[in-house]
């Protein structure tokens, strides 16, 4: 069953560093290979936790509730990641504009209305003018 779960995994990608990882857990497993022991030989791409999770749970005899934990436990990082990106995120935008978007436009605008020639800015002058007049707020 073991062998079958890493193949289906395989299945899964198509191509790429999981397809060729999964490809060679398989063939180490297939061999008489240990699970951690297949495991063990891609330091790089797996996580410490996952192959010592997975060693613990061979030696207990609890693989099932160790690959539970781990499940778990990657669950949890994940939804921490995506709630720190969204912390981040409108922050991240107000900094932008006000940094690299608000100063060249106000500047451009200025120059509009001080009645200097300047073709960037009577663009975007009648660009947000253009706009406004969508959204109807004329």
């Amino acid at each position: 069953p073991l062998v079958r779960a890493i193949d289906l995994l395989r299945d899964q990608h198509k191509r790429g560093r999981l397809r060729d990882l999964f490809t060679v857990i398989g063939d180490d497993l297939r061999a008489g290979a240990t699970l951690s022991a297949a495991f063990a030989k891609h330091n790089r791409l797996l996580s410490p936790i996952l192959r010592d999770a997975i060693y613990v749970g061979e030696v207990s005899g609890n693989l099932e509730e160790s690959l539970r934990e781990c499940a778990g436990y990657f669950d949890q990082r994940l939804a921490q990641r995506r709630s720190l990106f969204k912390a981040i995120a409108y922050p991240l935008c107000v900094f932008i504009a006000a940094v690299f978007i608000i100063p060249p436009i106000q500047h451009c605008v200025t120059l509009t209305m001080q009645g200097r020639d300047d073709k960037v800015g009577a663009f975007l002058f009648q660009w947000g003018r253009g706009w406004v007049i969508w959204f109807g707020a004329n």
